[in-house]
């Protein structure tokens, strides 16, 4: 399983768990799962731009949430089309 599958497969835990939204401090939290699950090491840059390749591309289709007055990038995970 690659990398790629295995963040999709991240987002689809978090969605199921009841956490839609994603915010990119949520990225470490991701990487140890990544690196748990698929015993691969990974840096938070190669998953922000995962992450970033499957909002652009539609496998994960989000809105924005960002909250006011943050800088932060925050998103609600609409669906994933993997």
């Amino acid at each position: 399983m690659t990398l790629r599958e295995t963040f999709i497969k991240y987002l689809e835990h978090r969605v199921a768990d009841g956490r839609p939204v994603f915010a990119s401090h949520d990225m470490g939290d991701a990487r140890m799962w990544v690196m748990y699950k698929s015993g691969k090491m990974c840096l938070q840059d190669t998953l922000s731009r995962i992450w970033r390749e499957c909002r652009e591309t539609g496998t994960v289709e989000v809105r924005d949430a960002k909250l006011p007055n943050s800088r932060e990038g925050r998103w609600f995970i609409r669906k994933i089309n993997s």
